[in-house]
């Protein structure tokens, strides 16, 4: 392959963010276009208790609709095309990997693009209960006015943060390739580490309850058996290549 030189990659970087602009266009203009269908599906699960409050959801001031509509429309749209912009990111710097490095992202964007939005949905389950919780704190005879804004963009924060700690797995496969953890080491810290996801979880959970905190403590902790059994078997190949070059 001939190799380009400075002009090249910068005509080719540029052709490829403008690909990227027009992918989050395109994630964009979809979500606007449904931008209603959505709004309604990620307010449904709370919506029954906040009719029991008598409260509701709120806008303040005149532009506040439109500009909510078009953060929201292009932070979701731009998740939605998340795979096609790392197709294009992998296009512009595969050419200066080795063939192992190569062989280890394609390995692992398919299934951290899985993990990721895997996360997500998980959030949208165990959120709601979580914001009911901290509703019920409300003194009585005060009704709750949520702001749509504050609501969709702490929401959207919620939903990044699960699918960023669902990527548990392939970040210790990827350190127990380079050598920075072990099976023993995972194995011998265990204590520390299930206390350090259920401090994790506490942190992603917008409550205080027990009952969230189990239901998004326990998936993470299997997330982490997960991990052990990854390391083993990138430890178990590694013994194997060395027996073989001997």
């Amino acid at each position: 392959m001939k190799e380009m030189d400075f002009w090249e990659h910068l005509d080719e970087l540029r052709t490829r963010l403008i690909r990227c602009l027009i992918y989050i266009g395109l994630g964009a203009t979809g979500v606007w276009y449904y931008y209603p269908f959505i709004f309604n599906l990620l307010t449904q699960p709370i919506k029954s208790f906040l009719d029991e409050m008598k409260g509701r959801f709120v806008v303040i001031g005149i532009t506040e609709p439109f500009v909510i509509k078009m953060e929201f429309s292009l932070i979701v749209g731009a998740v939605v095309v998340a795979p096609l912009i790392l197709y294009e990111i992998w296009g512009f710097f595969s050419p200066a990997f080795s063939a192992i490095e190569k062989r280890w992202a394609k390995l692992i964007i398919f299934p951290s693009v899985i993990l990721f939005f895997t996360g997500a949905v998980f959030g949208y389950f165990v959120i709601p209960p979580g914001f009911k919780f901290l509703l019920q704190q409300s003194p009585p005879d005060v009704t709750p006015f949520l702001s749509i804004n504050n609501y969709l963009m702490l929401l959207a924060k919620m939903f990044i943060a699960f699918g960023l700690v669902f990527q548990l797995p392939l970040i210790a496969l990827l350190l127990a390739e380079i050598g920075l953890i072990n099976t023993g080491m995972l194995v011998a810290r265990w204590r520390e580490i299930i206390v350090g996801i259920f401090v994790i979880g506490a942190i992603i959970t917008p409550s205080v309850d027990v009952i969230t905190l189990l239901i998004v403590s326990l998936p993470i902790v299997f997330l982490y058996v997960l991990s052990v059994f990854l390391t083993f078997l990138v430890e178990r190949r590694k013994r194997k290549v060395v027996k073989t070059s001997n």
